[in-house]
């Protein structure tokens, strides 16, 4: 009878130290997997940006017209933090214009990449020489960009926000600038010629020419530019209306007319800061 209760007792104890082994190799178990499982996402999310900033490219590299997809592909690129040096997406390599409503380029774009290392470099978003002449940008967002010898010749540029951006000798010649926002930016030789100036913010921004801006207009139910006191005054030919004409290369002109839509602007006394 004793040596039946000690062969129980000792096999409850091998029972016991069974369970305990289980209980190690079901922890080492649940961890590999746990380590097997993160290293799978990782190497899935790696390839799946890879493979989402290849389609980004093809995209931007094909020739078409409208939006295409080439919004979204522009912010991803941004969000990727890769430079847009000279990206061409311009009436004429396009044939037609492209359409990047709402796109979304500002430095703030690039931080909503969520991972950790892309977000110690504090560089604004690379477009220098890009081209958008003739694209439709309307309430784009521009902010904290390297805009420098940016063409945006003939741009329909709505309520664009390009605050604190670098624009220097950037070209917005014949473009359409309603109520878009250029505070605190650097306009060092950027062009504003024949351009809609209607309620344009320039408060704050430096180096700025007025012979940068000849033959400006606004509408005529609209507010002339704003620009820091001291540095541009902004006069309204108010005793002559105008229509705009536009001729076989898109440029546009204003002519007289009696019920024209359009007020001519002078706009002086600049106080030049612009050196070199």
């Amino acid at each position: 009878m004793a040596t039946k209760i000690i062969t129980s007792v000792k096999f409850k104890k091998v029972i016991n130290s069974l369970d305990g082994v289980v209980t190690i190799l079901q922890k080492y178990i649940v961890l590999v997997g746990f380590i097997f499982v993160t290293i799978t996402f990782i190497k899935t999310e790696k390839q799946t940006r890879y493979n989402n900033i290849l389609s980004a490219w093809k995209i931007l590299s094909t020739k078409t017209p409208g939006n295409s997809g080439k919004k979204e592909a522009l912010e991803t690129l941004v969000r990727e933090k890769k430079s847009l040096f000279g990206i061409d997406l311009s009436y004429s390599s396009n044939g037609g214009p492209v359409y990047l409503k709402g796109v979304n380029l500002s430095r703030e774009n690039q931080l909503k990449n969520i991972a950790g290392p892309y977000l110690s470099d504090s560089s604004l978003v690379n477009l220098m020489f890009a081209n958008f002449e003739g694209a439709n940008l309307w309430k784009a967002s521009f902010k904290e960009s390297n805009l420098k010898y940016a063409n945006f010749r003939n741009a329909q540029l709505q309520e664009v926000d390009f605050k604190s951006s670098f624009l220097h000798n950037s070209d917005f010649t014949n473009s359409f600038l309603f109520y878009s926002n250029f505070e605190n930016s650097d306009l060092h030789y950027a062009k504003f010629t024949r351009s809609n100036l209607s309620n344009v913010n320039f408060t704050g921004s430096k180096r700025i020419n007025h012979k940068n801006f000849e033959d400006c207009y606004i509408f005529v139910f609209s507010e002339p530019p704003l620009f820091d006191k001291g540095k541009l005054s902004v006069e309204v030919v108010r005793n002559k209306r105008f229509d705009l004409v536009i001729d076989n290369e898109r440029n546009y002109t204003l002519k007289e007319s009696k019920n024209g839509a359009y007020f001519k602007i002078n706009i002086k006394n600049v106080d030049d800061t612009e050196k070199g």
